[in-house]
């Protein structure tokens, strides 16, 4: 039976989060949260509930919540939301598209979305709140801590270390055995050969 699922945002990340969620085939979407001014507008074919008022008057059974957003340049406030929903009682679940490869070695927690084409080998760990996007390849033993976002078309070689809440842009190349422990933001196309 198939999980019934809220979506929160209706901009471009919400698009392509919901385009995997519905290749899973394991949630049913139920409706939209966003701008409260939206409500009973579709995107994509999903209605919109309403904002966040809806969340706080939903009683008894409660449906899974994914976060359609990425606020890549605030993470900070993207773990707030997300320890918000969680308060409510919701729960974020974790999310892989079928056209990802994730090894059995990986540890994978609660709230990671892993887009299509994305490459997990073995031994990783994925904190919670992770976002591994679209065509994106993490090598064996790295390791990501919480609310980090790995943007489109990263290469992360072995035993890298990210810590909370960065933003890794796309196409970025990472060296192997990098620690990545004060720089939050790196930009489109860097290439990291040194810890930062």
């Amino acid at each position: 039976m198939k999980k019934k699922l809220l979506i929160i945002g209706s901009g471009g990340h919400a698009s392509s989060l919901i385009d995997v969620i519905d290749s899973t085939k394991k949630f049913k979407i139920i409706g939209i949260i966003c701008d409260k001014k939206k409500k009973d507008e579709t995107f994509l074919g999903y209605r919109v509930l309403g904002g966040d008022e809806y969340l706080k008057n939903i009683k008894g059974d409660k449906p899974q919540v994914s976060l359609g957003f990425s606020l890549y340049k605030n993470l900070s406030l993207y773990k707030k939301k997300y320890l918000e929903i969680e308060k409510m009682g919701f729960i974020i679940p974790t999310v892989v598209s079928p056209f990802a490869y994730v090894s059995k070695g990986t540890n994978l927690r609660d709230g990671v979305n892993i887009f299509h084409g994305v490459v997990i080998n073995n031994n990783c760990k994925i904190a919670k709140g992770v976002t591994i996007n679209s065509k994106t390849l993490i090598e064996h033993d790295c390791q990501i801590e919480p609310f980090s976002h790995i943007s489109t078309g990263c290469v992360l070689n072995g035993n890298v270390r990210i810590k909370e809440k960065t933003f890794v842009g796309s196409g970025t190349i990472v060296k192997e055995n990098i620690k990545i422990y004060k720089k939050k933001f790196i930009k489109i196309g860097s290439l990291v050969i040194n810890d930062l």
